[in-house]
């Protein structure tokens, strides 16, 4: 096991870098580190409880990514696995800031899949003689 805490650019960079000198390559990357805040009221909540659950379970999300895809990329594989919630897309009451930061889970997921699907293609199709 390897240290980490994603709501730290210098402790995914380092552990990206880590698991690259270990094993030489990544082949998968699941996006699974997540919390909630107690059930209360959108209103009851804080921006530091917001800003605080952001960070976690979306930026952190962003760094992994943006830490690993350009190693898949150079490797020419690789896969994302983000975890989302049901609650992405069925929003419960007192859950506002969980459910805010699934459903921005989901619209990044689903981008970021049309954009490394068009940047693969492209580059298979560039190295097609």
């Amino acid at each position: 096991m390897l240290p980490l805490d994603v709501t730290q650019d210098a402790s995914v960079d380092a552990v990206v870098q880590q698991l690259i000198q270990l094993e030489g390559r990544i082949d998968l990357l699941v996006n699974n580190a997540g919390f909630g805040v107690a059930p209360a009221g959108a209103e009851e909540s804080s921006i530091a409880q917001a800003q605080a659950i952001f960070d976690t379970n979306f930026f952190g999300m962003v760094r992994m990514i943006r830490s690993v895809a350009p190693h898949m990329r150079r490797q020419g594989s690789g896969r994302i696995i983000n975890i989302g919630s049901v609650v992405g897309f069925l929003p419960s009451p007192y859950m506002a800031l969980y459910s805010a930061t699934k459903h921005a889970v989901a619209g990044y997921s689903e981008s970021l899949d049309h954009e490394l699907r068009a940047k693969a293609t492209t580059s298979r199709t560039r190295r097609t003689p």
